[in-house]
C-alpha cells in the first residue's frame, strides 16, 4: 500500500468510525442521497433513498450466481438490497471497521450473511484477483477517493470482459467562479471530500481507465435539492442526539455550501469493460 493510500485509509476511515451511525440516523438508513420521482413530492428521506438504491440495481446486469463488487459500502443497506433483489452474491469493501461490523450484522439479521460480505480494504489497492466480479459500483464513494483515476484502474482490473461499473456521485454541471469554487472546496476537509468532477469529463475519466462509457445520465433536479432540504430539517429535529456524538447542531459546511451551489449536481455513470 502507497503511503498516501495508507494515509487515505487512516484518516477517512477513522472519520466514518465516528460518524457513520449518526450519518445513518439523518440520512433514513442509508450513506447516501434520495431520488424523488416528483422532486416536489412528499416522499420520506428513508423512501427516497430506497428509491436510488433501486435505480442502482436496475442499471447493474446482476442476477443469481454474479458477483458484485461494492466499493464504500457503508452500512450495507444498498448491498443486502442488491443481493435480496436480483439473487447475485455481494462483496462490500470500505476502510471503516465500524460500517464493516455493522454492515455484517445487518447481513447476518436479513439471513444473507452466505451471500452478503463485508471487509475492510482500500479501494486504491482492491484485494482480489484480476476478472474477478462480474459487475461493481461506486454508490457515493468516489469522491471520497484521493486518486479517483486510479480506482476505476483498480475496477477495471477486478471485473470480468464485459462486466459493467455503474457510479452515483456528486457532478459539476456548470463551471463554478473561482470564488465560488474556493469556498466550495474549503468546506471539504470536514466531509474529506478529495474532489467533485465536472461532469463533462467523465467519457475521457472513464476512457482512461479502459472502460467503456455506456451511459451518464444527470439526476439532479430527483435528488439535490430535495436530499439536501430534508438533511437540514432532520438535523435541526436532532440536536440532543448530536450532543451525544459531541458534534455540531448545525449542518456541516459542506451541506450548506451545496445548498447555495445549484452548479454541483448529481448523476448516474455506466461504464463497461470491454469484452
Amino acid at each position: 500500500m502507497t503511503p498516501k493510500s495508507s494515509q487515505h485509509q487512516e484518516t477517512t476511515g477513522q472519520l466514518y468510525d465516528r460518524t457513520t451511525e449518526l450519518i445513518e440516523h439523518i440520512m433514513g438508513g442509508s450513506l447516501h442521497n434520495g431520488y424523488w420521482d416528483d422532486p416536489m413530492g412528499e416522499a420520506s428521506l428513508e423512501a427516497a433513498s430506497e428509491r436510488l438504491t433501486e435505480l442502482m440495481i436496475d442499471k447493474l446486469d446482476a442476477g443469481k450466481g454474479r458477483r458484485i463488487l461494492d466499493i464504500g459500502c457503508g452500512t450495507g443497506r444498498p448491498a443486502i438490497a442488491l443481493a435480496r433483489s436480483t439473487g447475485a452474491d455481494v462483496v462490500g469493501v470500505t476502510i471503516s471497521e465500524k460500517e464493516v461490523e455493522l454492515a455484517s450484522r445487518r447481513a447476518k439479521d436479513e439471513g444473507l450473511a452466505d451471500r452478503v460480505t463485508f471487509q475492510v480494504a482500500d479501494a486504491l489497492e482492491l484485494p482480489f484477483e484480476p476478472n474477478s466480479f462480474d459487475g461493481a459500483w461506486l454508490f457515493e464513494s468516489l469522491l471520497h477517493m484521493p486518486d479517483q483515476a486510479r480506482v476505476l484502474r483498480q475496477v477495471h482490473s477486478v471485473l470480468r470482459p464485459g462486466g459493467l461499473l455503474v457510479i452515483a456521485n456528486l457532478v459539476e454541471r456548470a463551471p463554478l467562479s473561482d470564488e465560488r469554487r474556493v469556498t466550495l472546496e474549503a468546506s471539504y476537509d470536514q466531509s474529506h471530500i478529495h474532489a467533485i468532477i465536472p461532469l463533462r469529463n467523465y467519457p475521457g475519466f472513464v476512457t482512461a481507465s479502459g472502460l467503456v462509457l455506456r451511459e451518464i445520465t444527470d439526476i439532479s433536479t430527483h435528488t439535490m435539492a430535495p436530499t439536501l432540504h430534508r438533511i437540514v430539517e432532520r438535523m435541526a429535529g436532532i440536536r440532543d442526539l448530536f450532543e451525544e456524538f459531541d458534534g455540531p447542531v448545525e449542518p456541516p459546511p459542506f451541506v450548506t455550501q451545496l445548498i447555495e451551489t445549484p452548479e454541483v449536481g448529481y448523476a448516474i455513470v455506466v461504464a463497461a469493460k470491454p469484452e
